[in-house]
Order: structure tokens, then C-alpha cells, then sequence
């Protein structure tokens, strides 16, 4: 593989004389673990460092100078402690004691606000008094971060309780143990203002995050009191900057990221979203964070991890991006995603069910439409497709919206999948059959497929996700962008929640996602506007996401008519447009009969692709549906 030509989004290397200056300003009479970090940061940079820890050192007192620094330092090279320390630890200890960077330097004057607050001995012996009473309960400071000279922030630890954090702001002419009044300035303000209009920012969930982006060297910010508190902070100094969003792998963390990037697209900012994989577990652990990632790292290099985290940020996805970008920006990470395609069988998510199907289009994935005549088995077809997915992807998971049926009906339909019973028998028994103990009156065969089919959802239910209207609220009244963000929000929560770095997702039916009011005056331009949104959803999910659409007969004979195909092919096309058509010339003149019988009832029909991405074929798929066991299979002809 080629190298990845990455932009540096640092300034220039700090020089040696620049960082014997910021070394110089710590305190060399710190505690042991502060000093190691120290020598890993110089032993990161190069081994003609080590005279300069040396001489450091020789400033502590003689009680609590370490002995061996020289064998202290080659044991830096063997990774022992912590590994990924680098040069972004010094300039952090250094900062703390009013050092500035001077690669950073003399950019903020302008957009600093002269400060009315005149620090004191005394006033800063009332903050710390304060801050004392945050420890009660059997909870003690662990960390204090300073947001300005006016707002701090404690992170407070228990034994055996979680963690909790304290605020402590100065109001009036008093220091209080609460937050200040809202909009609430970013963690690192200064650093950002100081920076490079050009540099990238990191922004990242809780203060630890951000120190543990500036160990590599990178510049980081978050905004105070949680993820569920971005609204109360200032944004402003982000205005039209570079920003890449690393939230927490969980719901929160989701939720944060989607309310984040909304503000800032506002803001002009051009957004890439980085959603950071363990990579010593399956999935990911709760909480899954940017500390957790680069403490996961084996690699001693602090350079190579910074580069590794830049290589993820560009080859995400912009959400939103400045005026006036380049073909260039776009180039970042090309070859890193053909690296990634080359030798893979499918470049999407296989079912693995209708083989003929997955190789057609190559793996289920991008934005595509299924159009279909009532009952023909659309969503039959779809629910098998996604539970097979599930089931033979181990990193994926299933999100099922339905915009028609209740959530006890989507149960139903999964049960009667699994189960392969019909849905009318699992909800109203068979009536040949004595009820047993249970209460469940099947037959000794439906008993074996109930008790194998349920099993089996078991297993895979974790990883589905179902979502019916009541859960989305009342979209009527939602902006085209609120509906599209509340779409991803649900579903990058639950691929959190659930740790599946991908997700197939289904939405039915088309004809029920609400458009704005006069946004349309024919059925064809509202199924435009809905289609629309929802390839909008599905470049932002980078998720396959096919939307159920319900046609007339007629619509197939003449596309040109006021119909989602219509939309689809004509107008506004999808990745791919499949229809199903029932093939009358199969068809069982006997089925009714047979289906009062309970005789199994078999149809037939087509699975079209008459639309697709790139180079992909097209394709006519036979298919049988076996009503009786609610299965569709492929036909082999």
C-alpha cells in the first residue's frame, strides 16, 4: 500500500530550546508518576533528551531524588509503564504552571474578552475552601480543571462508587459551589484562541479526554457538565474551524455528537465524526472513549498514534464542510478506503440467505428502495434479509423503523420470522390444537419451531433495534434537518449501545414520512422530498438503509406515473431501486382452499434491481414466498 499523504493539522515541531523552556517551568520536586511522565515525553522526542531530564532531576530535593535515571530511561524503550506517552504530556504539565506555546501564541488578543476578575491570595484560598465542600460522602478530588480564571471543574472519586463532578464558579465578588450562568466557555478556550485558524480540533467527551488528546500532540476542547449540557456552551470561538467529533460509544455519547454537530454546521465548521473501535474486543466496552482507545494501543510511538487518530478523522465522512474546499480534501484517505475494499467479497453486509441477491448487489449497502404491490411479501422479505444479516455479521446490528405497524405487531412479524409459525397462529393459536400448560395451544411440530425459532431470536435480539412512531414523536411538526438527525441519533445510539460498528436499516413505508406542508403538489414530488431525506440519512448513517415503498399495479407498466418508482428512477435515484412482481402465470388457483386447509400456500414472484450504484448488474431474482411458514426463499432455476 502506498503512504497515506495526511495535512498536518500541527504547527511546526516544537524546538529543543522551546521545550528545555517549558520544561524549565515545571517544578521538578513533583510525585514520582509525574516525573516519569516527564522523562517519557523527552524519551519520545529522541535519546539526546536524556541530559536534559538529568539536569532537570538534579533539582529535586535529595530525599526525593530517584536514583539510576540513566537506567530509568532505557527502560522507556522496553515500554515499560505507560506506553503512549509522548511530547503532548510535557507541554501539558507545562502549561498548567502559565507556560505558552509558542507555536500558539499571540492569536488570541482580539477575540479575548478583558477579564474583570483580579486574582487574589485571598480569593484564591476561598476557592479552594469551597471546593473542599464538594468532598462529602466519602468522595475525593481527583483532578481540578480550570476553565478560566473564573470556572473550575473537580472530578470526584469514591472507592466503591462512581465517579461524580463538582463545579465552582465565582459570581458577584464570592466564589460558590456551582456552575456560572450560561453560555458556559469551552475546556482549553485559551489554547484554541492561541491556535492556527487552520489547526483541527479535537472535540471530545470530559477533561481526561482532552489531556489525553493533547499527549499526542493534538488540539483538543470539550464543553462542561456532560453530554447532556452542550446547549448551555458558548460555541462561538469554533466559528468556520476544523472540527473532528470523537464521542463516547454509548447512547450519551450519540446523543451529544448529533446535538454538537448541529451547532456547529450552523456555525460553518466543517464536521468529520470519528467513532473509535476497541481493538481487544469484539465490541465495545460501556463508555468507550478516546482514552480508552489510545490506552488500548501497543504502539510506543506517541508520532504513530497521533497519526494513526488523523488517518481515522480523514478518512471519516465531512458532515459539513467550508467554502471553497478541494478535490485535495476529498483525497485524504483514498487509498486507505481501496486498501479496504481490495480482496473483500462483498463491499456491503451479506444476508447470506438469497445468495443470488447479495452477489447482485454486492452486499447490502448506500440507499436503496423497495417498491412493491400490497401483500406481496415486501416486508417479509426485508425482516428475513435483516435477521440475516444479524446473525452472519457478528459486528452489525438490525434497526427496524416502522412508520405503519405498533411495536406488538413488529414482535410478532420477528417472532413469526424465527419461528417460521404464521402470524395469525402465534396470535390466535391453532385452533386444531389443545392448549397445553402454557396456555399455547400449537401442534408437535409448531411446539419444535416455536421453542428452536424463539431460541434463536434470543440469541440475536441484543442487536435488534425496533422503533415504531410513537418512539420518533410527532414528526409533523420537525424541520426536514430534526427529522434527519433524529434518524441518526437512533440509530448510532443503539449501534453504541449494542457495540456493532454497522447497522442495516429499514424503514417502512416510504409514504409515511411527513414532508413539509407546500413542499409539494403531486404525489411525485412529495415521494421526491421523502426520498430525498432519506438518502440524506443514509449518507450521514454511511449505513445501508432501504426504505419499503407501497405501488400500484399500474405503476409498473408506466413509471412515469405518481409513484415512489417514479420518484426513484426518473427524478431523485438511489443507489439502487428493487421491485418485486408477482408472477401470475405460478400463481395456485387453489390457494384459497389450500390456506383454509392449512395446506402450506406457496407464490411466486420477481425480485427486480432496475436501478443500481456505479457498475453494479442488474438482475431478475426469482423468488417463492411460503406463506404458511412466513419464509421467502430464492429459486434456483
Amino acid at each position: 500500500m502506498s503512504p497515506i499523504h495526511i495535512r498536518d493539522s500541527m504547527p511546526r515541531e516544537l524546538t529543543r530550546d522551546e521545550i528545555a523552556g517549558a520544561l524549565m517551568r515545571i517544578d521538578p520536586n513533583c510525585d514520582r508518576e509525574t516525573w516519569l511522565a516527564i522523562g517519557r515525553a523527552l524519551h519520545s522526542v529522541g535519546d539526546s533528551f536524556l541530559p536534559l531530564w538529568e539536569d532537570w532531576t538534579k533539582g529535586k530535593r535529595d530525599s526525593s531524588r530517584p536514583k539510576k535515571v540513566d537506567a530509568q530511561w532505557k527502560s522507556f524503550a522496553k515500554g515499560a509503564g505507560k506506553q503512549t506517552i509522548g511530547l503532548g504530556s510535557l507541554v501539558y504539565h507545562a502549561k498548567k504552571t502559565g507556560w505558552i506555546d509558542p507555536r500558539r501564541s499571540g492569536r488570541s488578543q482580539q477575540a479575548r474578552v478583558a477579564p474583570t476578575y483580579e486574582s487574589t491570595p485571598e480569593r484564591e484560598e476561598d476557592r479552594k475552601t469551597i471546593a473542599k465542600t464538594l468532598e462529602y460522602g466519602g468522595y475525593k478530588i481527583a483532578a481540578e480543571y480550570q476553565y478560566s480564571e473564573t470556572y473550575f471543574v473537580y472530578r470526584l472519586e469514591h472507592s466503591s462508587k462512581s465517579k461524580r463532578f463538582g463545579q465552582v464558579s465565582f459570581k458577584g465578588d464570592t466564589w460558590s459551589a456551582t456552575a456560572p450562568d450560561s453560555p458556559r466557555p469551552l475546556f482549553r478556550l485559551d489554547q484554541i484562541l492561541e491556535a492556527d485558524p487552520s489547526e483541527e480540533i479535537y472535540l471530545v467527551e470530559g477533561e481526561k479526554c482532552v489531556e489525553a488528546a493533547e499527549s499526542l500532540g493534538l488540539l483538543a476542547t470539550t464543553s462542561p457538565q456532560g453530554a447532556n449540557s452542550f446547549a448551555l456552551t458558548n460555541w462561538e470561538p469554533l466559528r468556520g474551524r476544523r472540527v473532528v467529533i470523537t464521542p463516547d460509544r454509548d447512547k450519551e455519547g450519540e446523543i451529544y455528537a448529533a446535538g454538537v454537530e448541529k451547532i456547529l454546521r450552523a456555525l460553518g465548521c466543517e464536521i468529520r465524526v470519528v467513532r473509535l473501535q476497541s481493538t481487544r474486543q469484539e465490541t465495545n466496552p460501556p463508555k468507550f472513549d478516546l482514552a480508552d482507545w489510545i490506552a488500548e494501543q501497543d504502539s510506543t510511538e506517541t508520532e504513530s498514534l497521533s497519526k494513526a487518530l488523523q488517518t481515522l478523522a480523514y478518512a471519516a465522512k465531512v458532515v459539513a464542510r467550508l467554502g471553497g474546499a478541494s478535490l485535495l480534501d476529498d483525497l485524504d484517505g483514498f487509498e486507505l478506503d481501496l486498501a479496504d475494499t481490495h480482496g473483500r467479497e462483498f463491499l456491503g453486509l451479506p444476508s447470506r440467505l438469497f445468495p443470488r441477491l447479495d452477489s447482485l448487489l454486492d452486499g447490502w449497502q448506500g440507499f436503496g428502495v423497495l417498491a412493491a404491490e400490497p401483500g406481496i411479501g415486501k416486508t417479509t422479505l426485508l425482516l428475513q434479509i435483516g435477521l440475516g444479516i444479524v446473525a452472519n455479521n457478528p459486528d452489525a446490528c438490525f434497526v427496524f423503523f416502522s412508520l405503519e405497524m405498533g411495536r406488538a405487531t413488529m414482535k410478532r412479524r420477528l417472532a413469526s420470522q424465527s419461528t417460521r409459525i404464521p402470524s395469525r397462529i402465534l396470535r390466535k393459536g391453532n385452533w386444531l390444537a389443545d392448549a397445553g400448560r402454557d396456555g399455547l395451544m400449537f401442534n408437535a411440530e409448531e411446539r419444535v419451531r416455536f421453542a428452536e425459532g424463539m431460541a434463536n431470536l434470543r440469541k440475536l435480539a441484543p442487536r435488534i433495534s425496533l422503533i415504531e412512531t410513537a418512539d420518533l414523536g410527532d414528526m409533523r411538526k420537525m424541520e426536514h434537518d430534526d427529522i434527519r438527525a433524529l434518524l441518526v441519533q437512533k440509530v448510532e445510539s443503539f449501534k453504541a449501545q449494542s457495540g456493532c460498528a454497522r447497522a442495516f436499516v429499514l424503514v417502512d413505508h416510504l409514504a409515511r414520512v411527513p414532508i413539509a406542508r407546500g413542499s409539494a403538489t403531486t404525489s411525485l414530488e412529495a415521494d421526491d422530498a421523502r426520498i430525498a431525506l432519506m438518502l440524506e440519512t443514509q449518507r450521514r448513517l454511511e449505513d445501508p438503509l432501504v426504505v419499503i415503498s407501497q405501488i400500484r399495479k399500474s405503476d409498473f407498466a408506466n413509471p412515469t406515473n405518481a409513484s415512489a418508482r417514479g420518484s426513484a428512477e426518473i427524478i431523485y435515484a438511489p443507489d439502487f431501486l428493487i421491485t418485486l412482481t408477482k408472477k401470475k402465470e405460478d400463481e395456485d388457483p387453489y390457494a384459497m382452499i389450500k390456506a383454509k386447509a392449512e395446506i402450506p400456500v406457496e407464490t411466486f414472484f420477481d425480485a427486480e434491481i432496475v436501478k443500481g450504484r456505479d457498475e453494479m448488474i442488474r438482475g431478475r431474482v426469482p423468488m417463492r414466498f411460503i406463506v404458511g411458514e412466513q419464509r421467502i426463499e430464492e429459486v434456483v432455476q
